[in-house]
């Protein structure tokens, strides 16, 4: 996870935008769910919770199009929500 602090314009946000805008549209939403939900549980609790998530989640379509765009040198294209 990454942490910034950002003190100028808000164009200095399009590279992180533009990062995440090449990820999982489930994969973003799911980082966004623990993350808030982070907030209210220990550091253990909150380990659980992600592998917990994790496990039930795992989208087969987008990991295998993930790894057929990397090794294919290529932006990978995920199905809408």
């Amino acid at each position: 996870m990454h942490s910034h602090i950002l003190i100028g314009p808000v164009t200095q946000l399009l590279p992180q935008i533009q990062r995440y805008s090449t990820k999982s549209p489930l994969g973003v939403t799911r980082r966004k769910v623990r993350l808030l939900r982070s907030r209210e549980l220990t550091v253990e609790q909150g380990l659980d919770y992600v592998a917990t998530w994790n496990s039930a989640m795992l989208i087969p379509d987008d990991l295998n199009e993930a790894i057929s765009a990397q090794f294919k040198k290529r932006l990978p294209h995920y199905a809408k929500l």
